[in-house]
């Protein structure tokens, strides 16, 4: 009840913030999937969030976001979870947050996961090291990992992201990329090897949309 509120009712307010999209045919028409965009701005999240979950309405499938511990405390703890579908990583054992993921993905719906790790500058996007957790999800369930980019104001920051998210002339542009399917895996047969290969081969697609994104206009959404 409370996450289909939230659904229809605040992410109708950020979803009118962003200006373009493309790509939204790359994004399944049924079963789970791995959403994995860059990490610029605090909003990145709630603007990625709102777009798919007015594309995937009709479906009833649910958008869950992994959450950094401490974010998701400030926020509430399972206040956030209930409200906002976030899962938080585990401080002391972070691969343990990847079961309840791995379940969401299993009962249909879709993760949104940062395999930055953390937010990063513009600047300082590009191709990283990265964390492997969106990989491995998509090894451990056979599911696509869809990359995304989201390119708009500053928003490093909390206040500066929600005062530039909603006041800015500047709007929020978002890019889907084609699916990065990996060969279905069983936890022990996955390779670290195969982890970090994969993550690269991710990030290095997620930089490229970026990159169009930036210089490429594209269709408004309706």
């Amino acid at each position: 009840m409370s996450y289909t509120f939230l659904r229809s009712t605040v992410m109708r307010k950020i979803r009118n913030r962003v200006n373009r999209v493309e790509g939204v045919e790359f994004l399944p028409k049924e079963g789970g999937f791995i959403i994995a965009p860059n990490h610029h701005a605090f909003y990145d999240g709630p603007a990625l969030v709102s777009v798919v979950e007015a594309i995937l309405r009709p479906s009833w499938r649910m958008i869950y976001s992994i959450m950094k511990y401490q974010i998701y405390q400030r926020i509430g703890g399972s206040v956030a979870g209930a409200w906002l579908g976030a899962i938080s990583v585990n401080p002391h054992e972070p691969q343990k947050t990847l079961e309840p993921a791995l379940d969401v993905l299993r009962r249909g719906n879709v993760i949104l996961i940062f395999p930055h790790g953390g937010m990063v500058s513009e600047g300082g996007q590009g191709v990283q090291e990265g964390k492997t957790g969106a990989v491995r999800l998509a090894m451990w369930s056979g599911l696509p990992i869809i990359p995304a980019a989201v390119v708009g104001p500053a928003g490093f920051k909390p206040l500066m992201a929600v005062r530039n998210f909603f006041h800015a002339s500047e709007r929020v542009n978002i890019l889907f990329g084609a699916p990065l399917i990996f060969p279905r895996r069983s936890p022990d047969q996955v390779s670290r090897a195969e982890l970090r290969q994969g993550t690269t081969q991710l990030l290095s697609a997620i930089e490229q949309l970026r990159t169009e994104v930036i210089s490429k206009s594209f269709s408004t959404i309706s």
